[in-house]
Protein backbone atom coordinates (compact mmCIF):
# COMPACT_ATOMS: atom_id res chain seq x y z
CA UNK A 1 0.00 0.00 0.00
CA UNK A 2 2.98 2.54 -0.16
CA UNK A 3 1.92 4.27 -2.96
CA UNK A 4 -1.72 4.74 -2.27
CA UNK A 5 -1.25 7.65 0.04
CA UNK A 6 0.18 9.17 -3.08
CA UNK A 7 -4.01 10.34 -3.61
CA UNK A 8 -4.90 13.17 -2.16
CA UNK A 9 -9.05 11.94 -2.33
CA UNK A 10 -7.77 8.87 -0.31
CA UNK A 11 -6.39 10.92 2.76
CA UNK A 12 -9.22 12.78 2.57
CA UNK A 13 -11.60 10.06 2.64
CA UNK A 14 -9.79 8.87 5.74
CA UNK A 15 -9.04 12.03 8.00
CA UNK A 16 -12.33 13.25 7.65
CA UNK A 17 -14.97 11.26 6.02
CA UNK A 18 -13.84 8.31 8.54
CA UNK A 19 -12.86 10.10 11.15
CA UNK A 20 -9.02 8.68 11.25
CA UNK A 21 -5.99 9.68 13.63
CA UNK A 22 -2.64 10.23 11.92
CA UNK A 23 -1.43 7.24 14.24
CA UNK A 24 -4.19 4.98 12.69
CA UNK A 25 -3.56 6.41 9.34
CA UNK A 26 -0.22 5.45 9.38
CA UNK A 27 -0.14 2.26 11.72
CA UNK A 28 -2.08 0.93 8.77
CA UNK A 29 -0.08 2.10 5.72
CA UNK A 30 3.46 1.06 7.69
CA UNK A 31 4.91 4.75 7.74
CA UNK A 32 6.22 7.26 9.71
CA UNK A 33 3.32 9.54 11.70
CA UNK A 34 5.24 12.68 9.89
CA UNK A 35 4.85 11.27 6.79
CA UNK A 36 0.96 11.05 7.21
CA UNK A 37 0.94 14.72 8.62
CA UNK A 38 3.67 15.68 5.51
CA UNK A 39 1.15 14.27 3.33
CA UNK A 40 -1.54 16.31 4.73
CA UNK A 41 -0.33 19.42 4.83
CA UNK A 42 1.28 18.74 0.71
CA UNK A 43 -2.51 17.93 -0.47
CA UNK A 44 -3.67 20.73 2.18
CA UNK A 45 -5.92 19.32 3.68
CA UNK A 46 -6.85 21.07 6.79
CA UNK A 47 -5.94 19.76 10.46
CA UNK A 48 -7.69 18.87 13.64
CA UNK A 49 -6.66 21.14 16.48
CA UNK A 50 -5.72 19.12 19.63
CA UNK A 51 -8.66 19.73 21.03
CA UNK A 52 -10.82 18.41 18.07
CA UNK A 53 -7.87 15.54 17.80
CA UNK A 54 -9.10 14.92 22.03
CA UNK A 55 -12.40 14.78 21.31
CA UNK A 56 -12.51 12.41 17.93
CA UNK A 57 -10.32 10.21 20.39
CA UNK A 58 -12.21 10.15 23.07
CA UNK A 59 -15.26 8.97 20.77
CA UNK A 60 -13.85 5.81 19.39
CA UNK A 61 -11.84 4.78 22.74
CA UNK A 62 -12.73 4.84 26.63
CA UNK A 63 -11.71 7.34 28.85
CA UNK A 64 -8.41 6.74 30.38
CA UNK A 65 -9.65 7.28 33.46
CA UNK A 66 -12.90 4.97 33.46
CA UNK A 67 -12.77 2.33 35.91
CA UNK A 68 -9.85 3.33 37.32
CA UNK A 69 -9.63 4.35 41.09
CA UNK A 70 -7.30 7.37 42.33
CA UNK A 71 -5.34 7.02 45.69
CA UNK A 72 -6.05 9.25 48.40
CA UNK A 73 -2.89 11.02 47.74
CA UNK A 74 -3.89 11.83 44.07
CA UNK A 75 -7.25 12.91 44.79
CA UNK A 76 -5.21 15.57 47.18
CA UNK A 77 -3.17 16.50 44.50
CA UNK A 78 -6.09 17.37 42.37
CA UNK A 79 -7.90 19.23 45.03
CA UNK A 80 -4.91 21.57 45.40
CA UNK A 81 -4.38 22.00 42.25
CA UNK A 82 -8.05 23.19 41.31
CA UNK A 83 -7.95 25.01 44.98
CA UNK A 84 -9.22 29.05 43.80
CA UNK A 85 -9.38 28.64 40.53
CA UNK A 86 -11.95 30.82 38.89
CA UNK A 87 -13.63 29.76 35.68
CA UNK A 88 -14.13 32.28 33.13
CA UNK A 89 -18.28 33.11 32.47
CA UNK A 90 -17.37 31.66 28.33
CA UNK A 91 -15.59 28.66 30.11
CA UNK A 92 -19.24 28.28 32.28
CA UNK A 93 -21.42 29.08 29.45
CA UNK A 94 -19.62 25.57 27.03
CA UNK A 95 -20.02 23.55 30.51
CA UNK A 96 -23.24 24.63 30.88
CA UNK A 97 -24.03 24.03 26.90
CA UNK A 98 -22.30 20.23 26.76
CA UNK A 99 -24.82 19.40 29.33
CA UNK A 100 -27.71 20.88 28.74
CA UNK A 101 -30.23 17.91 27.43
CA UNK A 102 -28.33 15.11 28.48
CA UNK A 103 -30.17 12.50 30.96
CA UNK A 104 -27.94 10.74 33.15
CA UNK A 105 -28.41 6.92 34.28
CA UNK A 106 -30.24 5.50 37.38
CA UNK A 107 -26.37 4.39 37.95
CA UNK A 108 -24.94 7.77 37.28
CA UNK A 109 -27.19 9.46 39.63
CA UNK A 110 -27.16 6.73 42.89
CA UNK A 111 -22.99 6.87 42.35
CA UNK A 112 -23.55 10.59 42.85
CA UNK A 113 -25.96 10.54 45.70
CA UNK A 114 -23.90 7.61 47.36
CA UNK A 115 -20.82 9.82 46.70
CA UNK A 116 -22.25 13.38 48.87
CA UNK A 117 -24.34 11.10 51.11
CA UNK A 118 -22.98 12.21 54.42
CA UNK A 119 -20.36 14.94 52.76
CA UNK A 120 -20.26 18.27 55.60
CA UNK A 121 -19.34 21.51 53.55
CA UNK A 122 -16.98 23.59 55.23
CA UNK A 123 -18.29 27.15 56.48
CA UNK A 124 -16.19 28.47 53.42
CA UNK A 125 -17.53 26.51 50.69
CA UNK A 126 -21.38 27.21 52.12
CA UNK A 127 -20.13 30.98 52.00
CA UNK A 128 -19.37 30.66 48.21
CA UNK A 129 -22.46 28.62 47.14
CA UNK A 130 -24.63 31.20 48.98
CA UNK A 131 -22.76 33.71 46.84
CA UNK A 132 -22.54 32.19 43.50
CA UNK A 133 -26.43 31.32 44.29
CA UNK A 134 -27.90 34.48 45.31
CA UNK A 135 -28.71 37.58 42.71
CA UNK A 136 -28.70 37.03 39.21
CA UNK A 137 -26.67 33.79 39.98
CA UNK A 138 -29.24 32.37 41.10
CA UNK A 139 -30.87 30.29 38.23
CA UNK A 140 -34.82 31.58 38.68
CA UNK A 141 -33.51 35.41 39.06
CA UNK A 142 -36.42 37.36 37.41
CA UNK A 143 -38.47 33.82 36.54
CA UNK A 144 -41.73 33.58 38.11
CA UNK A 145 -42.81 29.57 37.98
CA UNK A 146 -45.31 29.71 35.69
CA UNK A 147 -48.97 28.23 37.47
CA UNK A 148 -48.92 25.11 35.39
CA UNK A 149 -45.35 24.36 37.08
CA UNK A 150 -46.38 25.28 40.16
CA UNK A 151 -49.15 23.06 40.55
CA UNK A 152 -46.33 19.68 39.72
CA UNK A 153 -44.58 21.26 42.98
CA UNK A 154 -47.88 21.18 44.61
CA UNK A 155 -48.90 17.75 43.32
CA UNK A 156 -44.96 16.53 44.35
CA UNK A 157 -45.58 17.69 47.55
CA UNK A 158 -48.64 16.72 48.83
CA UNK A 159 -48.50 13.46 50.74
CA UNK A 160 -45.30 13.79 50.94
CA UNK A 161 -44.71 12.48 54.38
CA UNK A 162 -41.27 13.56 56.26
CA UNK A 163 -39.26 11.79 59.14
CA UNK A 164 -39.62 13.53 62.65
CA UNK A 165 -35.70 13.99 62.70
CA UNK A 166 -35.95 15.85 59.62
CA UNK A 167 -38.86 18.58 60.58
CA UNK A 168 -37.36 19.66 63.80
CA UNK A 169 -34.02 20.12 62.04
CA UNK A 170 -35.39 21.99 59.44
CA UNK A 171 -37.72 23.82 62.32
CA UNK A 172 -34.67 24.78 64.22
CA UNK A 173 -32.61 25.79 61.44
CA UNK A 174 -35.34 28.28 59.51
CA UNK A 175 -37.77 29.69 62.95
CA UNK A 176 -36.22 32.45 65.27
CA UNK A 177 -38.37 31.48 68.73
CA UNK A 178 -40.19 32.77 70.29
CA UNK A 179 -41.64 35.62 67.59
CA UNK A 180 -42.78 38.85 69.31
CA UNK A 181 -46.15 38.35 70.09
CA UNK A 182 -45.30 35.18 71.36
CA UNK A 183 -42.79 37.01 73.86
CA UNK A 184 -45.46 39.32 74.60
CA UNK A 185 -47.98 36.92 75.23
CA UNK A 186 -45.27 34.68 77.32
CA UNK A 187 -44.83 38.22 79.70
CA UNK A 188 -48.52 38.35 79.91
CA UNK A 189 -49.93 35.16 81.29
CA UNK A 190 -48.65 32.87 84.31
CA UNK A 191 -45.72 30.32 84.64
CA UNK A 192 -48.31 27.86 84.60
CA UNK A 193 -48.55 28.08 80.57
CA UNK A 194 -45.16 26.72 79.16
CA UNK A 195 -43.66 28.15 76.01
CA UNK A 196 -42.94 24.97 73.99
CA UNK A 197 -42.82 26.70 70.17
CA UNK A 198 -39.01 25.86 69.91
CA UNK A 199 -39.68 22.79 69.40
CA UNK A 200 -40.01 21.30 72.96
CA UNK A 201 -43.87 18.97 72.35
CA UNK A 202 -43.91 17.79 68.73
CA UNK A 203 -47.55 15.87 68.11
CA UNK A 204 -48.64 14.04 64.92
CA UNK A 205 -52.36 15.64 64.11
CA UNK A 206 -54.98 13.39 61.96
CA UNK A 207 -54.00 15.29 58.66
CA UNK A 208 -50.55 13.68 59.16
CA UNK A 209 -48.55 16.61 59.89
CA UNK A 210 -46.06 17.01 62.64
CA UNK A 211 -47.15 19.64 64.96
CA UNK A 212 -45.21 22.01 67.03
CA UNK A 213 -48.26 24.08 69.60
CA UNK A 214 -46.92 27.42 70.99
CA UNK A 215 -47.46 27.35 74.51
CA UNK A 216 -48.52 23.90 77.01
CA UNK A 217 -50.91 24.32 80.03
CA UNK A 218 -48.88 22.46 82.66
CA UNK A 219 -50.26 19.18 83.92
CA UNK A 220 -53.37 19.83 81.48
CA UNK A 221 -53.60 18.18 77.88
CA UNK A 222 -53.93 21.97 76.77
CA UNK A 223 -52.36 24.04 74.54
CA UNK A 224 -52.36 27.38 72.93
CA UNK A 225 -51.59 28.42 69.36
CA UNK A 226 -50.63 32.41 68.72
CA UNK A 227 -52.16 33.56 64.91
CA UNK A 228 -50.33 36.31 63.87
CA UNK A 229 -52.36 38.62 61.76
CA UNK A 230 -50.41 38.56 58.27
CA UNK A 231 -49.16 34.55 58.48
CA UNK A 232 -52.42 32.91 59.33
CA UNK A 233 -55.19 35.42 57.87
CA UNK A 234 -56.32 33.10 55.66
CA UNK A 235 -56.16 30.10 58.23
CA UNK A 236 -59.80 28.73 59.76
CA UNK A 237 -58.80 28.63 63.65
CA UNK A 238 -61.56 25.90 64.31
CA UNK A 239 -60.15 23.72 62.17
CA UNK A 240 -56.33 22.94 63.88
CA UNK A 241 -58.91 23.55 67.14
CA UNK A 242 -60.62 20.30 65.69
CA UNK A 243 -57.36 18.51 64.90
CA UNK A 244 -56.12 18.74 68.35
CA UNK A 245 -59.64 17.65 69.47
CA UNK A 246 -59.36 14.05 67.46
CA UNK A 247 -55.79 13.30 69.33
CA UNK A 248 -57.15 14.19 72.87
CA UNK A 249 -56.10 17.90 73.75
CA UNK A 250 -58.07 21.23 73.60
CA UNK A 251 -56.50 23.89 72.00
CA UNK A 252 -56.86 28.08 72.08
CA UNK A 253 -56.12 30.34 69.40
CA UNK A 254 -55.26 33.59 70.00
CA UNK A 255 -54.63 36.23 67.54
CA UNK A 256 -51.82 38.93 67.41
CA UNK A 257 -54.08 41.82 67.37
CA UNK A 258 -55.54 40.93 70.74
CA UNK A 259 -52.82 40.58 72.76
CA UNK A 260 -52.14 43.96 71.24
CA UNK A 261 -55.37 45.65 71.83
CA UNK A 262 -57.09 44.03 74.48
CA UNK A 263 -54.76 42.07 77.26
CA UNK A 264 -57.06 41.70 79.81
CA UNK A 265 -59.70 39.97 77.19
CA UNK A 266 -56.91 37.20 76.65
CA UNK A 267 -56.29 36.94 79.80
CA UNK A 268 -60.00 36.29 80.68
CA UNK A 269 -59.90 33.79 77.68
CA UNK A 270 -57.17 32.17 78.96
CA UNK A 271 -58.00 31.52 82.74
CA UNK A 272 -61.65 30.49 81.23
CA UNK A 273 -59.69 27.57 79.10
CA UNK A 274 -57.12 26.50 82.23
CA UNK A 275 -60.53 26.26 84.00
CA UNK A 276 -62.65 23.86 81.86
Amino acid sequence: MRGIYKNRNWFYQRYWIEMKSIKETAKELNIGRWTVWNNLKRYKILTRNRSEAYKNWLCNNLHPSKGRKLTAECKKKISKALKGRILSNETIKKINNFHRGRKRSKETKRNISMAITGRKLSPEHRERFSIMRSGKGNGMYGKKHTESTKEKIRQKALGRKQSKELIEKRFKATQKRPTKPEAEFNILTSSDIRYVGNGQWWRWLPNGKYKNPDFKVTGQNKVIEIFGDYFHKNDNPQELIDLYKLIGIDCLVIWEKEIKTQPQVVLDKVNNFMEI
